[in-house]
């Protein structure tokens, strides 16, 4: 047997239990996550309702300044977490490094500028009458988080924690939205500390969660196949 037919013969061994798959569209992708995020971020308005002076906070540059940010940031974390889901493509360290910084910067930005006052009352005042705001962007989050790791799990990411990273930041930035024009609070603390760093804290922590699944999506192939 000559090296040319053994070379043929191993390569029919290899791949010869390899089935054909479907192509990838990039743009279905990026519209079917986008649009995940978009209903939850509308279901969940209405059913939250919306804060009582929102007529007239739209006339207010800082606010406006604000939801634009949380909701741009939402939208580009949802495609960056879509692209590096599959693999060959992903964005620049510094994009994603800055996106990360969002939640951060606003919270930086509200405590310097205080565009709307605050009053520092202590931790347990703080909290006390911040963690309903922290518990509704976490329950908004969970819905498109958990939609968005079923859909991305089929792209065989190889950037698992960094993929997972970027889901948990787009969901709890529309969770953060979302609680943004229902709740009625301008305390610069209160927005500081229960709507702008829990998306920071929830992304890190459900980072973890998504790679381990998207991983076990990876490992779960191979052993699919030898059985």
């Amino acid at each position: 047997m000559d090296k040319q037919t053994e070379t043929r013969e191993l390569v029919n061994r290899l791949v010869g239990d390899l089935q054909p798959v479907k192509p990838l569209r990039l743009a279905r992708l990026y519209a079917a996550c986008l649009l995940v995020q978009l209903g939850v971020g509308f279901v969940a308005s209405w059913y939250l309702g919306f804060r009582a002076d929102l007529t007239e906070r739209l006339d207010d540059a800082s606010f406006l300044i604000i939801v634009g940010s949380l909701v741009l940031s939402a939208a580009v974390c949802t495609i960056v977490a879509a692209r590096s889901a599959v693999p060959g493509l992903g964005v620049k360290r510094g994009i994603s490094a800055a996106l990360v910084m969002v939640p951060l910067i606003l919270a930086a930005s509200v405590a310097l500028s205080s565009p709307w006052g605050g009053v520092w009352q202590g931790w347990a005042v703080l909290l006390k009458g911040g963690h309903m705001c922290m518990q509704k962007i976490a329950l908004v989050a969970v819905l498109p988080w958990f939609i968005m790791l079923a859909v991305l799990r089929k792209a065989a990411p190889l950037r698992e924690y960094a993929t997972g990273m970027f889901i948990g930041l787009a969901s709890f930035l529309i969770g953060a939205t979302v609680v943004e024009l229902a709740c009625d609070v301008t305390d610069h603390y209160h927005l500081m500390f229960a709507h702008y760093l829990p998306v920071t804290l929830g992304a890190v922590v459900v980072a973890s969660i998504s790679a381990a699944a998207l991983r076990s999506r990876a490992v779960q192939g191979p052993r699919d196949k030898q059985a």
